[in-house]
């Protein structure tokens, strides 16, 4: 998201082109750049159980057992399931007590 913010930012700035940041005239011209360039995410993910979720991780970590809670949700994740972080790591924690 960062990376993202600083090209937004360079982007900006070089539409500027020297003038002020804080130019009055420059905030009518911000809005309808940004809503010209504007692209809202969709996320086309499946729900899964805890269930699933669970024997999702135990799978990831049986092929790497070094396999950390993130890397594991963006594993999922880019599988197309949809798992909310704070339940993820919940379920992570649960899983990896299931397999020690």
């Amino acid at each position: 998201m960062m990376s993202l913010n600083q090209r937004i930012a360079a982007a900006w700035l070089e539409r500027l082109d020297g003038r002020d940041l804080l130019a009055e005239d420059a905030f009518p011209e911000w809005y309808a750049w940004e809503a010209e360039v504007a692209k809202p995410e969709v996320w086309d993910r499946r729900p899964m159980s805890d269930d699933s979720v669970m024997t999702a991780i135990r799978s990831m970590r049986t092929a790497n057992p070094r396999l950390s809670r993130s890397e594991a949700l963006r594993t999922l994740r880019s599988s197309g399931f949809a798992c909310e972080q704070s339940r993820f790591g919940r379920l992570f924690a649960r899983a990896m007590e299931v397999t020690r």
